[in-house]
């Protein structure tokens, strides 16, 4: 298993790859849904940096305003998840992670998906915060390639005349800044996009590699309809895999059903 990450940070990227972690690559790069050259917007909370600018009259009257403040730009040169996975001899990925503060759209918009079993992505439900295309037409452009939705967690932000109790706190160099609020109005979130498996017919390997996906998201019913369907072609001990998905034995789990 190997997993290939991107980050424009080339001392960053130089740090993460001196760590040696086994089967893990960092390649200095931005991604994008086009080839050629960027604006890449310095935030002040450096996790909310990215190819879109925040629309600060609308981000202002939330909470976490100071976030999003632009400290500064740079140019940057943007590639297509294609086109660096033919220069770099990356294979067709079995799943993909983004969250690049609004551009997670134009990557797989621009992107050939065909093989990949699922994405987990970050998204924004309203245009005003920076621009940046909508969960709607990310969940159309997903639909699409034949991905149907599992998941999805939200995240809110209180105004800042009445704010909610509970905001989370994050940091960057050494200061504190705001992140979600227990309640206020949805902004954004994070999906999780899988193919259904029991559409298709599938290798031992992508059975195997699905039902790990379906664990790891705590999807372990899919996890177990996947294994028992496909027991055949999966070669396990299936009735071990349902023990362990079920959390000790399985034949007692279902009969509180």
């Amino acid at each position: 298993i190997a997993a290939y990450c991107f980050e424009p940070d080339v001392k960053e990227c130089e740090r993460l790859n001196a760590q040696g972690l086994a089967g893990v690559r960092f390649i200095p790069e931005a991604l994008g849904g086009k080839t050629g050259l960027a604006t890449f917007y310095e935030a002040k909370f450096n996790a909310s940096s990215g190819l879109y600018r925040t629309n600060e009259k609308f981000f202002s009257r939330l909470l976490n305003s100071d976030n999003a403040t632009v400290l500064g730009t740079r140019t940057v040169q943007t590639k297509t998840l294609e086109l660096a996975r033919l220069e770099h001899d990356i294979p067709a990925p079995d799943f993909l992670k983004l969250d690049v503060e609004g551009a997670e759209f134009d990557i797989l918009a621009a992107a050939d998906l065909s093989e990949a079993f699922g994405v987990y992505t970050e998204f924004r439900f309203h245009r005003c915060i920076n621009g940046s295309a909508t969960f709607a037409e990310l969940d159309a452009l997903m639909q699409k390639r034949g991905f149907m939705l599992y998941d999805i967690s939200v995240g809110r932000q209180s105004r800042k005349v009445l704010p909610y109790p509970g905001p989370k706190m994050q940091w960057s160099t050494g200061e504190r800044f705001y992140a979600a609020t227990e309640r206020g109005q949805v902004m954004d979130g994070d999906a999780l996009y899988l193919r259904d498996p029991m559409l298709f017919t599938m290798e031992r390997m992508q059975i195997l590699k699905a039902a790990c996906l379906f664990e790891l998201f705590d999807l372990k019913d899919c996890a177990a309809e996947l294994l028992s369907a496909r027991s055949a072609e999966a070669m396990v001990d299936t009735a071990h895999c349902l023990d362990l998905l079920s959390g000790g034995s399985y034949s007692r789990y279902m009969e509180a059903y």
